[in-house]
């Protein structure tokens, strides 16, 4: 089902005239978003049961209902579809997909009936997925989690060692302490990066963030390691920190 209107999705950017009906930029603000979606998507709209407008008037943003990944216990996932504002206009720019994932429980679980009926009820009954951050897909965001993990010293990785480097606006800031702060939800975005002479089984990623400390952006997280469950190896993290300019 999921697949199907993000095609569906994919025909309305590429054909402006299809989208629902136009809003006001008071519209766009208040509306409760079972009225705010099929107006902005038409009938993708339905699949929509809340939305985010932390960022508006330059977007406004609508996700769908929680549901279980295969094969992968303690996540959740929920389609989020960025519509892109003009922000004096509230006129539609583009339109953009991608799926966010939660965790609700440890994902360090090995496979059964039992569990897998578990986490598929609780996905089902989540009410509201802000919280959640993006990946590219569930393998990827499983490895996020576990290497963020890693990194905080929580879980089955209390007491492992790496090698850190904190860079850029960094002066009269303790990197690790900022490290471990980190939560899931400060996650802005996830690429995948390739690994300086990668041992068998390695995955490297960049990681985007916001959050505290306040005034200092943007921030970004490389981390180089293996993804194997509890077996999970980070053995270097860097973090970049710029400095906004008021």
């Amino acid at each position: 089902m999921h697949q199907k209107w993000l095609k569906v999705l994919f025909l309305l950017a590429l054909c402006p005239g299809a989208y629902g009906q136009s809003l006001t930029k008071q519209e766009l603000e208040t509306l409760p978003a079972i009225k705010l979606a099929p107006r902005l998507l038409g009938e993708v709209g339905h699949l929509m049961i809340g939305v985010d407008r932390s960022n508006f008037p330059y977007d406004v943003k609508l996700f769908s209902r929680a549901y279980a990944p295969p094969t992968q216990y303690g996540l959740c996932v929920s389609d989020w579809i960025t519509v892109n504002l003009e922000s004096e206009s509230a006129k539609i720019w583009s339109v953009s997909a991608g799926p966010k994932f939660g965790v609700v429980d440890s994902i360090y679980q090995y496979p059964s009936e039992e569990r897998e009926k578990a986490n598929e009820k609780i996905c089902s009954e989540l009410k509201d997925s802000n919280h959640f951050f993006p990946a590219p897909d569930w393998i990827t965001a499983q490895r996020i989690v576990s290497y963020i993990d890693y990194l905080k010293g929580v879980g089955p990785f209390k007491g492992r060692k790496y090698s850190f480097d904190c860079t850029g606006s960094c002066n009269g800031i303790d990197g690790l302490a900022y490290l471990r702060a980190i939560e899931l939800q400060n996650i802005t975005g996830v690429s995948q990066i390739d690994c300086p002479e990668p041992p068998r089984g390695s995955y490297c990623y960049k990681i985007d963030l916001t959050g505290s400390p306040p005034g200092l952006f943007p921030r970004e997280l490389r981390i180089y390691g293996r993804d194997n469950r509890e077996a999970t190896e980070v053995w270097r993290a860097t973090l970049w920190i710029g400095q906004t300019l008021f």
